[in-house]
This record gives structure tokens, C-alpha cells and sequence, in this order.
């Protein structure tokens, strides 16, 4: 692996064009060859910080390196005939970088802790010494990396948001953040450093993508509600700012002041100027490192509710002015939303790396009551309590992961995805259509008088990784939402279940006995749920979302008597592929846009014809029928029968094989005769079944 290296040789801006290996690099970066200039930049930025952005944006002019040495390690670069430096060879290497840390200490803390991750490819402060740049790889599914310029440009921008979603947490964990203005691949680059404990692995894990097929939304920080009516500043439009403030400070009075009288003083200015609070707070509380962050944002807290509360909020009772201070607590501090397919409350902090929401317990609900108390809101946990049930917004993470789905492409993957399961159904591909189309439709209820009434059986060998598939049929975001778990035998439960889940694994289907079918049957064609939550007094009705799937190692399995219509059972005759990764966000963007246009997704007499007969060897043979098969048979054409009811074989079968036939089997005996095709009568008391006695082999 090559990066490429581009050098400025002289006044008029030329460029030279070289390579790299990563080792080179390693040995570059642990042992420069311009150190005094690396470290006179270093001493001119602790003077002036907020002359500097960040490495890849600085002004070479500026920095008076005598000769700036850019590393591009996305790209092998290569100059052409007419001296063009035009990019060659894509690497799949991705940059990360932090923002400015407070100190060099902090930065190396940062390092430490993203060196421990196996996807890091190399970790080393920045030029500055108070950032850290983080390379990392990505390939797609088969080690490859794409080639046409719009599929790299896309697949590099997905590689970047993953490598935010992974490294973010750790980044904040250490009092830092990632810098979210990178992601172009025009801005993969930043200045050749110097760390002499810079961290490398040649052998790290690439991020497995598959190739997406437009760009992802940018990453944007969650805006942050302030008090003065300014328009909102860009990070990295609200650092500078900070930074220049407390320059000017700096600069007219700060030499006699302590942090303690400068933190006012600076707070004041931000609020003047226009600063969020809570911008003003993470940068003052990564700037006075010395102080507690308690503190900073007590003391910044009260500056801002001084200078920017409004001259008209005189006059407000208690209640009043808790209501109205708590709202905007919560709108400044945190986002709330209620979970509507999980029935809970979920929350995320403002300006923080948690990029994904968490659920509000106990526990995050007194932390946030003593983050209100350390502001001066005198509330009590009443009060949390009524916010936390009257203001959030409702969420439905399946209407959401559905809205945002791009365009269909147009290539098959429902067909792909069926075949990964090898069996000797002809006819598989079709069903497993119907029944993801019919779970999709019920999520999104397009019937809300049926229940998706199939389901799909896989019956295979121990090993064959049917459980795995299972749980791979639904996309991560909506992961939550399976379970392979649910007790069907408590049928409160497993009501609730209907509404709670989007998809459920009867795992060993065999384990349900026969007298539990009947439960089974109903939650399969249940359109609703009508339910008493626990602690209510009232039934309630809820919308159905789950869908079925089981599995099972056993072939006989099925012992409703009237048929299985409801189940689609293969026989599984090799190990399932659970290796090759799933385009979730195209599969169901093919899904929806077949409904969309009308395809039928429940099944017709046709297909369920042939789904009974497919059946027959899934089916469990009661003792009574089996006995019947060993004593009786339909009469050929040249023999005499005799018309006997289903009591009357039952007795004869007892009396000549001496085995006690359950009563479950006895009351469904006469089902069982009529599935067999017996001819039959109707008489005024019973209906009569013509047999003779004895095998085909004995006659």
C-alpha cells in the first residue's frame, strides 16, 4: 500500500509527485526529517491558536515551513505527460481527524485509546500536537475496492460516516471530538507530522462495505436551542470565534487574572457575540482544563442566564418559571422522543457523539434532574416526570427507516436472497417473495383486516445456520425489533408480542405439542390485538406488525389435521450462505416498490394447493392413523368393504394392537379419514368410511 506525497519545491507553487509504502511512513512520521519546523510551527500555534484551523486547512504561506509536505492517502497520485498531477490508484483509506484538544496530553490520551481498536490502521497527533489523525481502510464484500470515480467518490463518503460512528464514542470518551468537515475526498489529506510514538498496524481489519449507490446524507451536529435570537454558528465557525475572544482577552487583560476571573469574563463575551451555551461550554471547559467541568458550566450558565434572560420574564410564579427554565434545559441539553413500536422514551445529548438514541430509565432520568439542579432549576422528580410523558415526539423507527430508502436500482435481490437457502422446492423463490412482501405490507399496514398468515419452516440439520438467516432477514436499524425468544405458551405474552416485534423465530418448532396449534394458527391470522397492558383497567386494541418464521431440525412437525396451508416448509440441503452481506437498504427498496405496484402478497388457491401437498412429508402421523394404515386400506375394485364409522375403527384398532389411542387422536380421527380420501357416506347420525381390514401386502 502506497500513499502519496505531495511537496511544494518553491516560491512559484510547483509540486513534486512521490510515493510512499506505509512502513516509509511510519519511519517518517516517528522519525521526521524536518523536525525544527515541525516544531516551530507547534510553538507558533500554542501562541495563536485560532490563527490555525487544522492542518489539512491551513495556509502553507503562513506557516513558513520552507517546504510543506502534503500526504494524500487515499490516492497514488501520478503526473501525465502534460504535467498534470491527476489521480491514478484508489487505496480505500480513510482519514479521521479531532478537533483541537486542550492539550498535547490529552491528545496522546486520544491516540492511546483508538490505537486499541482492530480497524486502526495508523494513529498520530497532528501537526499541531493537539489533534490526532486516524487512517483507517474499507473494501467491499470480495477485498476489492471500486473503480469508476462516482462509485468510489460514495463508497468513500459510507466508509467515512462509518468510521465517525465507530471512533466518535472513543474520541468523546477522552474530552474530545471528531472534526465532521473532512469527508470529501478533495480534503483526505493532511500535513506531514512528527509523533515518535505514533501507533501502526499493517494488518488491521478493513470495514466491510457493500457498494452503495448514491451518497449518504452529510453528518451535521444536532442544533443546540440558545437564548439570544442570532443565527446558529457552524462548529467550526463557533471555535474560531471562541478562539478569538479569548485571544482578545487575553491580550488587553488577561495577564494579571486568574482562570477563575477570566471564565466570566469570557463567558460574557460569548453570549454577546452571539456564542451557543453550550458551544461556549465545551470549548472553555477543554480550554481551562484546570478547573472542574462542573464548574465551567455552572459558572458560564449563570453569565448566560444574566445576560441574555429577557427584561419582560419578571412577574412569573414557581411553577411558571420551573416550567418554562426546565423546557429549555431539555431542548438545550437533550433530545427526547417517544418510541412508538417499542413503547418507550429515548434520548440522545445535543453536541455529543451519541449518534444513536438510548432508552430514558431511572437512571438517565435522575441524571438529568441533577444536571437541571446544578443549573439553579428547582425542580423536583414530579416535574422530570411530566415533561419526560408530555413533550416528546412520537417515533416510528419503521415509517422512518422506510421514508428515507432510496430509489429502487432495479436489480433482483428478493430472488438472491431466497436462493441462498438450498432445498429442492421448486417453487421456494416465489413463496419466500410472497412472504417477505406480505411482511413489509403489514409493517406498514397496507391490510389491516388480515394477518401475514405464512410463514416459512426451515428444516435442516443442526449447523446449517438457520437461526443466523433468520436474524439477517432484518436490517440493523430494525434489528430491536426480532426475537427468537418469545414463550408462545403464555398467551398475554405472546399477544403483546404481535404489536411489539416485526418479525418472530419460532425456534424448534417441533417443542410445541399439538394442542398448543390452535394458539399458534391464531396468532398467525390475528389482524389486531385487543390486550390490557399491565397495570391498566381498560382493554386496548393495537396494530399487528410481527411476522413468523421457524425452524426446526426434525421433518415431522406439522399435526394440524384440517391441513397446513399457513406454513411454508423446505427441507434445507446444504449450509446457508450468511457470509455474503445483504444490501438491506435496496432489498426493501425492492420490496416497497413492488407494493407500490400493486403485487399480490398473500398467496391464492393455486399456491396454497401447492404448499399442501408439499406438506404431506412435514406431516406428524398420529398413532391412530398409523395403526389404520397397519389394520385397514381403501378396497380395490374387486373386493368388498364393509361401511364402518370412525368409532368402530378406533374400537378394532385398540383391540387388535393393545395400544391406548390418545383422546385428542380419537376426537380428530375423523378428519384424519376424511385428508385421506377415504371414500364416505353421510347417514342421519354419523358419516361412514368404506375399508376392509388387512395390508396390500397381506392381501
Amino acid at each position: 500500500m502506497y500513499f502519496s506525497i505531495l511537496r511544494t519545491v518553491d516560491e512559484t507553487g510547483q509540486q513534486c509527485v512521490s510515493k510512499m509504502d506505509i512502513n516509509q511512513f511510519a519511519q517518517r512520521i516517528q522519525q521526521p526529517a524536518k523536525a525544527q519546523h515541525i516544531a516551530a510551527y507547534r510553538e507558533r500555534y500554542l501562541l495563536q491558536p485560532s490563527a490555525f484551523s487544522s492542518s489539512d486547512g491551513v495556509d502553507v504561506a503562513q506557516l513558513d515551513l520552507g517546504c510543506a509536505t502534503f500526504v494524500h492517502p487515499a490516492f497514488l497520485f501520478s503526473r501525465n505527460r502534460d504535467g498534470l498531477i491527476s489521480r491514478k490508484h484508489y487505496n480505500g483509506v480513510i482519514v479521521l481527524q479531532t478537533l483541537p484538544l486542550a492539550s498535547t496530553e490529552k491528545a496522546e490520551k486520544v491516540r492511546k485509546a483508538v490505537s486499541q481498536q482492530p480497524q486502526t490502521l495508523a494513529a498520530f497527533l497532528g501537526i499541531d500536537a493537539h489533534s490526532v489523525k486516524i487512517l483507517m481502510r474499507a473494501t467491499l464484500p470480495n477485498g476489492d475496492l471500486p473503480q469508476v470515480p462516482n462509485d468510489i467518490q460514495s463508497f468513500h463518503a459510507h466508509a467515512w460516516q462509518w468510521g465517525v460512528r465507530v471512533y466518535a464514542p472513543l474520541v468523546e470518551h477522552c474530552s474530545g471530538r471528531l472534526s465532521l468537515r473532512n469527508a470529501a475526498l478533495s480534503q483526505q489529506r493532511f500535513l506531514l507530522s512528527a509523533d515518535a510514538a505514533a501507533f501502526f498496524r499493517t494488518d488491521a481489519v478493513p470495514f466491510i462495505l457493500q457498494q452503495p449507490h448514491q451518497m449518504p446524507q452529510p453528518l451535521t451536529e444536532t442544533p443546540d436551542s440558545k437564548r439570544p435570537a442570532t443565527a446558529q454558528l457552524s462548529t467550526l465557525m463557533a471555535q474560531r470565534r471562541f478562539h478569538l475572544l479569548l485571544n482578545e482577552l487575553l491580550r488587553k487583560q488577561a495577564d494579571h487574572l486568574s482562570d477563575e476571573q477570566l471564565l466570566p469574563l469570557l463567558g460574557e463575551a460569548c453570549c454577546a457575540d452571539g456564542l451557543a451555551e453550550e458551544e461556549t461550554i465545551h470549548q472553555a471547559q477543554c480550554f481551562f482544563h484546570r478547573l472542574e467541568p462542573d464548574y465551567v458550566r455552572c459558572v458560564l450558565h449563570n453569565v448566560y442566564d444574566r445576560s441574555c434572560t429577557p427584561a419582560n420574564a419578571i412577574g412569573l410564579n414557581r411553577l411558571q418559571e420551573i416550567a418554562l427554565r426546565l423546557e429549555e434545559f431539555m431542548q438545550r441539553r437533550y433530545e427526547v422522543r417517544f418510541n412508538t413500536l417499542l413503547e418507550q422514551l429515548e434520548y440522545r445529548c445535543r453536541h455529543s457523539s451519541q449518534l444513536h438514541f438510548s432508552p430514558v430509565d431511572e437512571h438517565v432520568q435522575s441524571t438529568m434532574e441533577l444536571e437541571a439542579q446544578k443549573e439553579g432549576i428547582n425542580l423536583l422528580s414530579p416535574d422530570m416526570t411530566r415533561y419526560l410523558r408530555a413533550r416528546p415526539l412520537h417515533f416510528n423507527p419503521v415509517q422512518h427507516y422506510f421514508d428515507h430508502l432510496p430509489q429502487w436500482d432495479g436489480k433482483e435481490r428478493i430472488a438472491q436472497l431466497a436462493q441462498r437457502i438450498p432445498c429442492n422446492n421448486p417453487r421456494w423463490s416465489q413463496l419466500f417473495r410472497r412472504w417477505l412482501l406480505g411482511m413489509v405490507a403489514h409493517w406498514l399496514h397496507f391490510d389491516e383486516r388480515h394477518g401475514n398468515q405464512i410463514s416459512p419452516l426451515l428444516v435442516g440439520t443442526q449447523g446449517c445456520h438457520k437461526s443466523t438467516f433468520c436474524n439477517q432477514l432484518l436490517p440493523p436499524e430494525l434489528r430491536i425489533a426480532y426475537t427468537d425468544s418469545l414463550d408462545l405458551t403464555s398467551r398475554r405474552d405472546a399477544a403483546l408480542a404481535l404489536n411489539r416485534y416485526l418479525l418472530i423465530n419460532i425456534d424448534e418448532f417441533d417443542q410445541y405439542r399439538e394442542s398448543q396449534q390452535a394458539h399458534i394458527k391464531y396468532l398467525l391470522q390475528a389482524p389486531s390485538i385487543s390486550v390490557r397492558r399491565p397495570y391498566a383497567t381498560t382493554a386496548v386494541t393495537l396494530p399487528r406488525y410481527a411476522s413468523f418464521i421457524g425452524t426446526s431440525n426434525r421433518t415431522d412437525l406439522l399435526t394440524d389435521p384440517t391441513g397446513s396451508r399457513r406454513f411454508i416448509c423446505v427441507n434445507i440441503t446444504a449450509p446457508i450462505d450468511v457470509e455474503t452481506p445483504i444490501h438491506y437498504e435496496q432489498l426493501y427498496a425492492e420490496l416497497l416498490h413492488a407494493l407500490y405496484h400493486r403485487e399480490r402478497y398473500w398467496l391464492d388457491t393455486s399456491e396454497e394447493t401447492y404448499v399442501q401437498e408439499q406438506n404431506q412429508s412435514f406431516e406428524q402421523l398420529p398413532y391412530a392413523v398409523q395403526l389404520f394404515q397397519a389394520y385397514f386400506r381403501q378396497p380395490t375394485p374387486s373386493e368388498t368393504g364393509e361401511w364402518l364409522t370412525p368409532t368402530h375403527i378406533i374400537e378394532r384398532l385398540q383391540k387388535y394392537s393393545r395400544i391406548a389411542i390418545p383422546m385428542g387422536q380419537i376426537n380428530n380421527f375423523g378428519r384424519y379419514l376424511q385428508k385421506m380420501k377415504l371414500e364416505n357416506r353421510r347417514t342421519r347420525t354419523s358419516r361412514l368410511y368404506y375399508v376392509v381390514e388387512g395390508s396390500p401386502e397381506v392381501s
